[in-house]
């Protein structure tokens, strides 16, 4: 803090208070005003009652005026005092407060959206990684299957020698022949089972894989946030339009894409609440109608107001 903050310093103010003696009397007369009119005015039942009542009333609006007119007179150098002195650093301080709120509001926001796009970018890589490994192990599989069906093809081509030779009368040729196609078989059966075992061990591997690890949000000391969840009209949709969804969803209705009406299964009678009623806006549209307000489960009043001259 500079030393221009501080070098005025406020000066010592007073606690004391002083009344005139004219309000003292006069808070000493109407000190009971209340229990006065509830006692002498229980109920107007004559006019010369009410003419009685009307006079003081006249008279406690006067004394109200020379009360209130008194109570500023003293409050306000007190209230002068405080915003000279006070409310400058007290506002400065409270603007600090909800800088400083703002700024690390604004932190923590940052940075749980990077830990989201951290996470979504390391699920994506892992997405690739399993991908890979799935692509890779099918086509192990396949390059075994394609040897297999290659052995099984010269198995068969052995096959046919071997029934050649044995027409021939060629026994050594035909045992060659067979011993040769056995081979060529284990051969084949050998290749696919290791195909399959070695495409398994790749996925397996993927599968084994720790997923990618992402920073977490840093938490700040001292300062936490909460959540606040709440509703907001949804993209392209006004007030009206949401009231009217709102209104229709109450009673299981929906605007279909032609404009009709339409059923949906069973009423939302918990939405009735979002429904709510703005009798303000009601009693603004009765006092310009009057006797002719017409607004379904309402209707208009006259609950006229007291003035006296």
């Amino acid at each position: 803090m500079n030393e221009a903050a501080i070098a005025e310093a406020p000066p010592s103010v007073s606690t004391a208070v002083t009344v005139s003696e004219d309000i003292q009397s006069t808070l000493a007369r109407h000190r009971g005003a209340l229990e006065y009119a509830l006692e002498a005015y229980p109920m107007l039942e004559t006019v010369e009652v009410a003419n009685d009542c009307s006079r003081h009333l006249k008279n406690l609006k006067r004394t109200e005026e020379e009360i209130a007119a008194a109570k500023s007179e003293l409050l306000d150098p007190v209230k002068a005092w405080i915003e000279r002195w006070i409310s400058p650093t007290h506002n400065s301080i409270k603007a600090a407060i909800e800088h400083c709120d703002t700024k690390l509001l604004a932190w923590t926001k940052s940075e749980q959206e990077r830990v989201k796009r951290e996470r979504a970018a390391a699920e994506e890589a892992d997405r690739k990684i399993r991908a890979e490994a799935q692509a890779r192990a099918a086509a192990e599989e396949a390059r075994s299957r394609e040897i297999a069906e290659q052995r099984r093809r010269e198995a068969a081509e052995a096959e046919r020698r071997r029934k050649e030779a044995e027409e021939a009368g060629n026994k050594r040729a035909a045992a060659a022949a067979a011993a040769e196609r056995a081979r060529l078989e284990e051969e084949a059966r050998a290749r696919e089972e290791a195909g399959r075992q070695e495409s398994q061990r790749i996925q397996q591997e993927a599968a084994a894989r720790a997923p990618t690890e992402v920073k977490e949000v840093e938490k700040v000391a001292g300062y936490n946030t909460r959540k606040n969840w709440k509703a907001r009209l949804a993209p392209n949709t006004t007030e009206d339009e949401a009231i009217d969804k709102i209104g229709m969803a109450r009673y299981g209705l929906i605007r279909l894409p032609d404009g009709k009406l339409g059923f949906e299964d069973g009423e939302r009678r918990e939405l009735i609440s979002m429904l709510k009623l703005d009798l303000k806006a009601a009693s603004s549209k009765a006092k310009g109608e009057e006797l002719n307000f017409n607004v379904p489960g309402l209707e208009s009043w006259n609950d006229i107001g007291g003035a006296s001259r």
